[in-house]
């Protein structure tokens, strides 16, 4: 099979399979939030995904950190019963900005003066942690493909979002290193030819 035969497949197939995947987890709207003025977006996406676990919502939100607390919080019947208790202000504060907390630290002056320093957030967790065990596969691939995250690629159990994800980060990156953990010996050989840069 010709070279050029061999390109134009292996895109195709990409292009097919991006399209098709991104198709299957596009960001869908509550109808709530399509008046909704754009600083109060974030938090009508939250209350409704929460209130209706369904955190297909949570994929409109731009902001990678609301998207994954958003994601996280539909999938736990908890956080429904929380928010059902929250009072209106509670509720429209959810992703506004916040101001660091200050704790006080003693500076090492002679004069012996207290200092203020912002506390620092917590480490980010697992962003697909909080998933139903059906749409994991589903949140590992999109934030992998958003973010490069290789590590995030290998946690895909199923096969076609994984050898997905690994080829697109490959030629992405131009890492043809990462063609190896495909399976099929024919895709291992085209990602290494597209990512190497001599396509």
């Amino acid at each position: 099979m010709p070279i050029d035969s061999m390109k134009n497949r292996l895109i195709l197939l990409f292009v097919g399979l991006g399209i098709f995947l991104s198709g299957c987890i596009q960001g869908e709207k509550p109808p709530q939030c399509a008046s909704v003025p754009k600083e109060k977006f974030a938090n009508c996406i939250y209350i409704n995904a929460v209130m209706e676990q369904n955190p297909f919502y949570c994929y409109s939100l731009e902001d990678k950190e609301q998207k994954r607390v958003c994601i996280q919080d539909a999938s736990d019947a908890s956080k429904k019963a929380a928010l059902e208790r929250a009072d209106q202000e509670t509720r429209d504060s959810i992703f506004a900005p916040k101001k660091p907390q200050i704790i006080p630290v003693q500076n090492q002056t002679k004069n012996n003066t207290t200092d203020e320093i912002p506390q620092l957030p917590p480490l980010p967790q697992d962003p697909c942690e909080m998933a139903p065990a059906s749409k994991k596969d589903e949140c590992y691939w999109q934030v992998a493909m958003e973010d490069l995250n290789m590590p995030l690629c290998e946690k895909i159990k199923t096969g076609s979002f994984r050898e997905n994800c690994i080829a697109y980060i490959a030629l992405t990156t131009k890492n043809s290193a990462l063609c190896q953990q495909l399976t099929n010996r024919s895709n291992i050989d085209l990602c290494r030819f597209f990512s190497s840069g001599q396509a």
